[in-house]
């Protein structure tokens, strides 16, 4: 296994609940063992959380959930498809619950890495008369062509600066 870059440990949620299929996360989780590569799944959509993002075996049977507050952050990094991510099952465990009937727990291991990439090629135009420009610039100006003001915005679908005018500032 290559070195990652980032490492985050964390538990799965609703680990009791049932999977939409009627399967029982519970019997699922007895059959999965400490070093198990699993899947994350966005899942947008989700009625309770627009940065829900499933956790299920390599044959696709759901564990459980990333815990919401860990899944805004994960959310944009699977979205942007900037980072190789690997994600395996660290620990399984066994405890009692609030009404005191033993369950199963699951704990995994997010891995990343930042993938390199080239930056897109795209024409570094004017928002407002599509005057083309020499480069990139590093902050608000003016456009030598029509005098409008531009600004250099990142486009979170590219994940590269692009020129935007005002209404888009």
């Amino acid at each position: 296994m290559e070195e990652y870059e980032y490492i985050y440990y964390t538990n799965i949620v609703g680990v009791t609940h049932t999977n939409d299929d009627g399967s029982d996360r519970q019997k699922i989780i007895k059959k999965c063992w400490v070093g198990e590569t699993v899947n994350l799944i966005r899942d947008y959509e989700n009625p309770y959380d627009k940065n829900a993002i499933k956790v299920c075996r390599e044959s696709g049977e759901q564990l459980g959930w990333i815990n919401k507050d860990v899944a805004e952050n994960f959310a944009v990094a699977i979205d942007i498809e900037r980072y190789k991510i690997w994600v395996e099952i660290k620990e399984l465990s066994k405890f009692r619950n609030e009404s005191g009937k033993k369950v199963r727990g699951c704990c995994i291991n997010i891995m990343f890495n930042l993938i390199p990439i080239q930056p897109p090629e795209i024409e570094i135009v004017c928002p407002h008369c599509n005057f083309k420009l020499e480069k990139m610039p590093a902050r608000k100006r003016k456009c030598p062509n029509c005098e409008k003001d531009i600004y250099p915005r990142i486009d979170p679908k590219i994940a590269w600066c692009v020129l935007v005018d005002e209404k888009r500032a």
